[in-house]
Parts: C-alpha cells; sequence; structure tokens
C-alpha cells in the first residue's frame, strides 16, 4: 500500500461506508493511519457520495364486486370452499379474486429442479403409504421396525410420482429428496417415541376429506371442504393433525382470548384458521365431543405437535376444541364468508 503511494502526487480513495450483515461500513486500517499520521506535505479532503434514491408513490389496487364475481362466488358455494381458499382472501383479497374468481393460476413450468411444494406432496404420499396398512391398530415396536424396512421404497415411488419421471433424482433434487427422506424419518421416529414411553397410538384416518354444509341468513346455504392429513388417537383423545414443510410456531395456532376476529383479518394466525376449520369439518361428519387440532412442523420438529392454544400470560396454553370453541369459531367463519358476500366492501389489495 505505501510503495503505491510512494511517488504519487494525487490518490483517491473509495468505500462504501454502508453497512451489511457482515459489520462493514468502516474505512480501511491504512486509511485511518493517513489520516492520524500528520504528515504536513499531505492535504486530505473528504467527500461523500450518495445516490438519489427516489420513491414512486402507486394507488392501492381496488376492485369492486360485480356479476361475475358474484356468479362465480355462488357456483364456489356449492362446489365449497376449503381453508385455503378462505386464508387466501385473508391474505390478499386481489389473490383470491385472481385465482378464484378469474381462475388465472400460476403459470406451470417444467421443473428441473423440485420445488418446495412438491417435496411438501411427496412427504405427505410417503407418510400415507407408510401407516396406511395400520389405519385402527394400536402401533407397536415392531410396526415401526416394518415401517423402517419399507422406507426407501415408498419414498422412492413418491418421488416418481410427485415428480412425474422414470429416473432417480439427479442434481439439487438429490438435496430435496434427502431432506424429504430425514423429515419423513422424524416423523416416524417421534411416533416410535410415543409409543417406546408407552403411550396409545392409533392412526384412524390418513388423507381424509370431508365437507359439511352451512347456512347464512340472507346467503342461503355455503358448501365447505377440506382435506385432513391425518387423524389419530393419543391415550383416548382425538388428534387433528396438518402436516406443514414451512416454519410454523406456537403463535401461528394460537389465538388471544379476547381477540378471535384476528382469525379472519391476520394471516399469522391463517393456521390457527385451519386446524380449526378441519375440526369444525370433522364434527359435522363424526360423533364429537372434543378434540385437539394443530400442526406438525417439518421446520420446527422440536415442536414435535404444536396444537391449538389460546394465549395466557406471555405464553400459549394448549386447548381442547369442543362445541364451545367451535362455536365461536363458527362466529368468525360466517363473519368473512358475509364479507366475501358483501358488495359495499370492495377487494382491495394488501401489502406484504
Amino acid at each position: 500500500f505505501y510503495r503505491l503511494l510512494q511517488r504519487c502526487n494525487n490518490a483517491n480513495f473509495i468505500y462504501n461506508s454502508e453497512t451489511n450483515s457482515l459489520g462493514g461500513g468502516e474505512k480501511s486500517r491504512f486509511l485511518m493511519q493517513l489520516e492520524t499520521s500528520g504528515i504536513k506535505n499531505h492535504t486530505i479532503n473528504h467527500s461523500l457520495y450518495a445516490n438519489k434514491i427516489t420513491t414512486e408513490k402507486t394507488d392501492t389496487l381496488s376492485i369492486n364486486k360485480d356479476n361475475h364475481y358474484f356468479d362465480r362466488l355462488g357456483k364456489i358455494a356449492i362446489s365449497g370452499f376449503s381453508p385455503s381458499s378462505i386464508t387466501s382472501y385473508i391474505y390478499n383479497p386481489i389473490d383470491f379474486y385472481k385465482s378464484k374468481i378469474l381462475k388465472i393460476n400460476d403459470i406451470e413450468e417444467v421443473e428441473e429442479d423440485m420445488a418446495a411444494n412438491t417435496m411438501g406432496t411427496m412427504i405427505h404420499k410417503t407418510l400415507e403409504s407408510l401407516y396406511l396398512q395400520y389405519i385402527d391398530q394400536v402401533l407397536d415396536r415392531i410396526h415401526f421396525k416394518d415401517i423402517r424396512e419399507r422406507l426407501n421404497n415408498a419414498i422412492n415411488k413418491a418421488y416418481l410420482d410427485s415428480y412425474n419421471t422414470i429416473h432417480d433424482p439427479q442434481g439439487k433434487n438429490i438435496i430435496m429428496y434427502e431432506v424429504a427422506r430425514h423429515y419423513v424419518s422424524k416423523m416416524i421416529a417421534y411416533d416410535e417415541e410415543l409409543v417406546k414411553n408407552g403411550n396409545i397410538l392409533i392412526i384412524r384416518k390418513l388423507e381424509v376429506r370431508y365437507s359439511t354444509t352451512i347456512e347464512i341468513n340472507s346467503i342461503g346455504s355455503v358448501k365447505l371442504h377440506g382435506e385432513v392429513d391425518r387423524i389419530d388417537e393419543l391415550n383416548g383423545q382425538i388428534r387433528i393433525i396438518d402436516y406443514k414443510s414451512g416454519m410454523v410456531g406456537k403463535s401461528n395456532v394460537g389465538v388471544e382470548p379476547d381477540n378471535y376476529q384476528a382469525l379472519i383479518t391476520d394471516y399469522d394466525k391463517s393456521k390457527a384458521f385451519q386446524v380449526l376449520m378441519y375440526a369444525f369439518l370433522y364434527s359435522k361428519n363424526n360423533e364429537f365431543t372434543e378434540c385437539v387440532a394443530g400442526i406438525i412442523s417439518f421446520k420446527n420438529f422440536k415442536e414435535g405437535f404444536i396444537p391449538y392454544s389460546v394465549k395466557n400470560g406471555r405464553s400459549f396454553q394448549p386447548r381442547p376444541i369442543d362445541v364451545f370453541e367451535l362455536e365461536k369459531f363458527e362466529e368468525q367463519l360466517h363473519q368473512i364468508i358475509i364479507e366475501l358476500y358483501n358488495k359495499d366492501i370492495a377487494l382491495t389489495a394488501k401489502d406484504h
């Protein structure tokens, strides 16, 4: 550095003053030395340069509900609203309008690399294949030994089916394949640990579809439907389980006791809305007193089964879902559907 400066008349040094994730934002120690050396022949000038940033204000997109909207909504009410269709409206009404009313789906592209949703499908299919033959049986260690022996074949078949190919995984797909195998293995180990600890675990249903019809004043009959990943019985308690390959925390599956309306206004509570709707559908299709419903998040597996809960103080306390809890949920369900039908409430984009 100093050798380069030895016969230099003028030198320009540039450094980035913007901090980043690694710290940054500070000049080199060599520049600090030049500044503090006090050499009389050196004249030091400082200049600060910054790009001018301009913001462009755009109007929030808003769409009025027209006859076409209500025609499509009526057809959806006949075929059935799913939890995901309602939560898509909660997330962004414009997304709901594009996908459900205009039926504009994302462009289907040929996957060179396995997408995250394909991996999720693969995990679901593998778990269904492994557990299907043990429906209504009390699981024991012998069952898990057999499940582990069948794992390789089951996950390979699920990969071929989900990815719609006849070839073994290659490139990045090998990584996704192994990640899926890892998640499935952790799920098996979780169930096996329950059994080892003396719990009675019985798988009752896998990938089961439920539907029901509700009556709403001023609207009429509205059909609801959903597919539950797994229903089991743990020590006599019915559990409704939804698998998620993404990150889910306790707060996402819980509500505050004085703010049930967040179920239909805050997308962060969409997982709580989904499990409550699954419990609601279950209650309409089975003898029902109470159940527990929740999420198993493969990216947050340390939490295990994350049940629906209600906040108490600073923490969320698991709460069994009974008839009274479902009545509170149904109130919110009616409100969101009434909003969908309210011609005076425009479909307005939400920023996330």
